[in-house]
């Protein structure tokens, strides 16, 4: 609890110590059954590995569980004091550069496509934003419309399009399924998004073809500069149409250039030298992976509210990028550091200044 006195007091002009310190109470508890769950017979660090944790976090004036240190090392070999723990990553570090009185209106599915009109986007069919129906530009229509405009597709992907984690209640319809699964699924929440479904890479098909395996990349906005913190591969397995860790898929990091790293990891940190199904990570490629960090650059760039963002892009047939959405609070630290070491690598004394030594700014510390 050295961390949240430190934040406690820092924010007491604010008056948001309260707040702070009840999220990372529940956050603690939450992580630590987690991890309970992740645990292994024979995980453990040295003493003098956790001696340099200890150490080297008290330049900033905290305490943290080594429990995450433990966790990433034992899986991926790498020994690391720069480990951001999740409990501080989601209750600290993601409220100081995302902006939470913003984020309800900004992460809204429905309206990425104004967000972002310079990057390519699935192609929208139906909207229905807080009860009421439109189609594709945003013009009010009927139901008997929207499923007659659903209809003219073989696929369509119907999700929440707020408030949504894990590709939870993403709902595949076929024409086989019939018009009265189609009603219903339009009908199923007041906030839905349906759109086309999306044609992938064969180079990305190829690892898993059930799933649309995504990019995840997390971008930084610090010190006037975009910065490329950590990029993995998101795949399905097994013959699952979504490629959420937390739905049981696995990640495999993304080298600067673009190349797969040799091996992934299941959320719980389970280590695969190949996919399930066969593939060699180590023959994989990212195509036009330069063009996907050149997009988010441009992206980030513009979201000065939120400055830590989780991006989901998916290649599309002709390699072009194609923007799947942005996660603009909790893109979640366990996958990049599991496959790549440090969240913010050589960033991480600088950003932790920022964080916890310098004064912090009142954005991104409301409910």
């Amino acid at each position: 609890m050295g961390v949240m006195r430190n934040v406690e007091a820092r924010l007491s002009s604010i008056g948001k110590a309260w707040l702070l310190r009840r999220d990372f109470a529940a956050a603690r508890r939450m992580h630590r059954r987690r991890l309970r769950g992740y645990r292994r017979e024979g995980d453990a660090i040295s003493a003098e590995y956790k001696k340099q944790i200890k150490d080297y976090w008290r330049r900033f004036h905290c305490r943290v569980p080594t429990r995450w240190h433990e966790h990433y090392s034992s899986r991926n070999g790498l020994c690391d004091v720069r480990y951001i723990p999740e409990e501080l990553y989601y209750t600290v570090i993601d409220r100081h550069f995302n902006d939470r009185k913003y984020y309800w209106g900004v992460s809204d599915k429905n309206y990425l496509s104004r967000w972002f009109p310079q990057a390519k986007q699935p192609r929208t069919i139906v909207r229905k934003i807080d009860g009421l129906l439109y189609d594709a530009d945003y013009h009010l229509t009927g139901f008997d419309d929207a499923i007659k405009s659903c209809l003219e597709h073989e696929t369509v992907v119907i999700k929440p399009s707020i408030n949504t984690r894990g590709g939870k209640n993403i709902h595949f319809w076929t024409r086989k399924d019939g018009l009265s699964e189609l009603q219903r699924a339009i009908k199923g929440g007041d906030d839905l998004i349906a759109q086309e479904a999306l044609v992938q890479h064969e180079h990305i098909s190829r690892i898993h073809p059930s799933s649309v395996n995504t990019v995840r990349v997390m971008t930084l906005l610090f010190d006037q500069k975009v910065h490329i913190l950590s990029s993995v591969l998101r795949m399905g397995v097994a013959g699952s149409r979504v490629d959420n860790a937390s739905a049981g898929g696995i990640t495999c990091g993304i080298r600067r250039d673009g190349r797969l790293k040799d091996v992934a990891y299941a959320r719980n940190g389970t280590r695969y030298d190949r996919h399930p199904q066969g593939f060699r990570f180590s023959e994989g490629m990212i195509p036009s992976f330069d063009k996907v960090i050149g997009l988010l650059t441009r992206l980030q760039e513009q979201m000065a509210r939120f400055r830590l963002i989780s991006w989901d892009v998916v290649i599309g047939p002709d390699g072009e990028p194609i923007l799947l959405e942005g996660n603009f609070r909790c893109g979640g630290p366990c996958i990049h550091q599991l496959n790549n070491g440090p969240l913010f690598g050589d960033l991480t004394d600088r950003v932790l200044s920022e964080v916890f030594l310098c004064r912090p700014r009142s954005k991104g510390l409301s409910s």
